[in-house]
């Protein structure tokens, strides 16, 4: 049997696609690779981001974004209309002194999105 290689694919189901296109790529600065009627292809760092729009609101699993420095990103993204409902916080203390930090927020369907980085300690990037 083949080994599993890890996921190079997300599918999200939407409500309405062209406000979800407009978040993704105007407010998180995603770029777009592809749009058709009813779906739309986001690049996140070599992970094919495949949006579906379903015309209804739908649950969905957490996305979590990693950024070099969380606390820029943050800033950045507040500055293009995303709110961040508490700062930054620490997550994990990892054995080797480095610290996990994510910060969370919604998507324009309100479901939960996420910004995570691995930073050395007391906050300085890693």
């Amino acid at each position: 049997m083949d080994r599993l290689s890890p996921d190079d694919h997300i599918l999200r189901p939407v409500e309405t696609l062209d406000r979800a296109r407009t978040f993704l790529r105007d407010r998180l600065g995603l770029t777009e690779l592809l749009s058709r009627p009813g779906l739309a292809c986001f690049d996140m760092a070599g992970v094919r981001l495949i949006l579906r729009e379903t015309g209804r609101r739908e649950a969905a699993d957490t996305l979590y974004f990693g950024v070099a420095d969380i606390f820029a990103a943050c800033e950045s993204l507040t500055a293009h209309g995303v709110h961040f409902p508490e700062p930054p916080h620490l997550a994990e203390r990892r054995p080797d002194g480095s610290e996990v930090w994510v910060a969370f927020f919604t998507d324009d369907e309100a479901r939960p999105l996420a910004l995570h980085a691995v930073m050395a300690p007391k906050g300085r990037l890693h």
